[in-house]
């Protein structure tokens, strides 16, 4: 009978265990079935993605064609003078709409577009507020 707070000496393994069998059997089967699943789970998520990217084609081709046209009224001057030069930049690849409306674009065309667009929202702000106020348009 062993002591209890007394090493006991290390037996050697006398082999696998009856039960071991069976369990590596278990655990192959459940990775098989682990990977099985995974199979299709990736492959409902692709399907997913695929059906995502068929739907929204249509709006992502539809976006292209609107900033294609604003590129081009501000190519020819419609937008003014500042647009026309910020587009031939954004054109060349030195610039970008983000770099524009951000701030990392210094320039002073792209400065003063900033100060407009600030002062137009401004303004579309205060048109709003009014309408609410007069009840004309849902408040938010």
């Amino acid at each position: 009978m062993p002591q209890y707070g007394k090493s006991q000496p290390y037996r050697q393994n006398s082999g696998p265990l009856p039960f071991a069998k069976g369990v590596e059997r278990i655990v192959a089967v459940s990775r098989s079935a682990a990977i099985i699943a995974a199979r299709e789970d990736t492959a409902r998520l692709l399907k997913m993605a695929a059906g995502l990217r068929a739907e929204t084609a249509p709006l992502a081709a539809e976006r292209a064609k609107k900033e294609e046209e604003v590129a081009r009224r501000r190519r020819s001057g419609e937008a003014g003078p500042d647009w026309q030069r910020l587009q031939q930049r954004i054109d060349m690849g030195r610039t970008t709409f983000f770099e524009i409306i951000s701030g990392l674009d210094r320039s002073r065309e792209a400065a003063r577009v900033r100060e407009v667009t600030a002062q137009n929202l401004t303004e579309a702000t205060a048109i709003v507020r009014e309408a609410q106020r007069k009840g004309d348009v849902p408040s938010a």
